[in-house]
């Protein structure tokens, strides 16, 4: 069982952009990029406002349980009740997106659902008489399989290589007939551990029964988050596009999408902010035999694929929309709306970089009237084994020290050892003192001598700090033992020096952790963003 060892704010971790933490701390200078604050009274405006939004809800339901009949599941969820639901405009849901990593991809993945399924509750006992339905909105005609195909387990990377794979196909379409030796590798890292070889063989049932990766991603997210009513979603569906099909004239007919997204990341960019998408020229994407490609719009009303396969006047590309969109696909700038028009959703769950994303498009959905939800920061943890919560014990270091650049913790852990012979702080005041009396005796004699004085002092000062860290030099290897163990520690903490969570499969804790999903739906509260450290009890 896992237990909050602690939390630190997140700018503590010096781990996150400046907009994303003024975003969750909700500062003024950035409140135009958004429509409601992510607390209980900006759901109840959000709520006030989604009621007056129509959507074809029987549409949803039906192609909701159409795809879940050709899914096959090691564990059932009740999807009949849940469509029920959506059909009543009591019900909104609470949505996350991500791409289909396989077996979940990194830890983070589980963060994200994790924190949509409790967001979804927290919301149901703050306003019973609404339904809130948490949402897995599957990025399944994302092609960036290179992003998705691998994973990070003891050091190692292992990666997947579907045997019939062909470049920039969608990655829902992916056949999964070829993933059992994927499976079979990763469980011999686990040197035959029973619990673990059972783990993993029910989780290849969920992809080897489900022919393509969406499918499969399905069955496997449910398998993982059993029990819960989550619901998970294939945007890559011909009626469902049919519902957006204004998205994507619109797109065609008006430049005004690269008009919003341009000025509003102009417009963060001159508040110090690096914006993180921009739009381009035509937002939109041609799926043909399940290969997905760029649509660039080459003459003022001329349009073509990026291989050069397809082309299109913009009479014609308008006329393929309306007769068959589900052979258009949404860019990232086109999606989170897409997203919106098909879903009654209030709000959406995103980690730091799709929140800074979000920013830019307020005025994106105004200008295409599509309800802009509340955004929500997922939770984010570090999780360490009892062996790291001893050394933490072992070495009195704090939880704010574990986020700290490597050398900066080892000097200040050795020099924290030696604190009277060690510390130059005292020296330095003393020093200082010293060059200030002789600059204020030296100004009425000849104040361009201040200047050289100041110089020396600086020189003094690298001096005293070259010193230091001789010293701390010295240091390293009286504490050596001490020292190792705090390197190791920040390797298994920061693997390539990123955050835990973005780098170490999610598939390695929880075969560690089997209550691991419980604890975090125990300990998690998206509605306070912060950084929790989680230990074995």
């Amino acid at each position: 069982m896992l237990t909050v060892f602690d939390k630190i704010s997140l700018e503590e971790t010096k781990r996150f952009s400046k907009l994303f933490i003024d975003y969750i701390h909700q500062e003024s200078k950035i409140s135009e990029f958004y429509k409601f604050t992510p607390t209980l009274p900006g759901f109840k405006a959000a709520i006030d406002q989604l009621n007056t939004v129509d959507f074809d809800r029987e549409t949803l339901a039906t192609e909701i349980k159409k795809q879940y009949a050709k899914t096959t599941f090691t564990e059932t969820p009740n999807i009949n009740e849940l469509a029920t639901k959506l059909l009543s405009k009591k019900t909104f849901t609470v949505c996350t997106g991500h791409q289909l990593c396989v077996l979940g991809g990194p830890l983070y993945w589980a963060y994200k659902i994790c924190s949509t399924i409790k967001l979804a509750k927290q919301l149901e006992e703050a306003f019973p008489e609404y339904n809130f339905i948490p949402t897995y909105w599957l990025a399944s005609e994302d092609h960036d399989f290179e992003e998705i195909n691998h994973l990070s387990i003891f050091g190692q990377k292992l990666t997947w290589t579907p045997t019939d794979y062909i470049e920039n196909t969608i990655s829902g379409s992916i056949s999964t007939s070829s993933i059992s030796n994927f499976i079979a590798e990763l469980k011999g890292k686990f040197q035959n551990d029973s619990s673990t070889q059972d783990i993993l063989t029910t989780i290849e049932l969920c992809y080897t029964q489900n022919k393509n990766l969406a499918d499969a991603t399905r069955a496997f997210a449910h398998h993982i988050f059993k029990n819960t009513s989550l619901l998970v979603i294939d945007g890559n569906n011909k009626e469902l596009k049919k519902l957006t099909k204004n998205l994507f004239t619109h797109e065609i007919n008006s430049s005004a999408n690269i008009r919003s997204v341009t000025t509003t990341a102009q417009h963060l960019e001159s508040l110090g902010y690096h914006a993180q998408v921009n739009a381009r020229e035509t937002n939109l994407f041609y799926i043909e035999n399940n290969i997905r490609y760029r649509i660039d719009k080459t003459g003022a009303s001329e349009y073509k694929t990026n291989n050069g396969n397809k082309t299109w006047s913009k009479e014609t590309i308008l006329k393929n929309i309306e007769e068959t969109p589900e052979c258009f696909s949404p860019n990232v700038i086109i999606r989170p709306m897409y997203q919106q028009v098909i879903l009654p959703n209030i709000a959406y769950v995103g980690g730091p970089a799709e929140i800074a994303y979000w920013l830019e498009y307020k005025q994106l959905f105004e200008s295409n009237n599509v309800f802009y939800p509340v955004l929500v920061s997922r939770n984010n943890a570090l999780v360490l084994d009892a062996k790291s919560k001893q050394i933490i014990d072992k070495l009195s270091i704090s939880a704010s020290e574990l986020f700290e650049q490597i050398n900066n913790l080892v000097k200040k852990y050795v020099l924290s050892k030696n604190t009277e012979t060690t510390s130059t702080k005292n020296y330095t005041e003393e020093l200082k003192s010293i060059y200030d009396t002789l600059k204020e005796s030296t100004h009425k004699i000849d104040p361009t001598i201040i200047a050289s004085i100041d110089a020396e002092f600086q020189k003094s000062l690298n001096g005293l700090n070259n010193i230091e860290n001789k010293i701390a030099k010295a240091l390293k290897k009286k504490e050596e033992v001490a020292v190792n163990q705090l390197q190791k520690l920040n390797e298994k903490s920061f693997p390539n020096n990123t955050l835990q969570e973005r780098n170490d499969s999610f598939i390695y804790f929880f075969a560690q952790f089997p209550s691991l999903i419980n604890d975090l739906l125990s300990l998690f509260n998206p509605l306070e963003p912060t950084m929790y450290i989680i230990t074995e009890k």
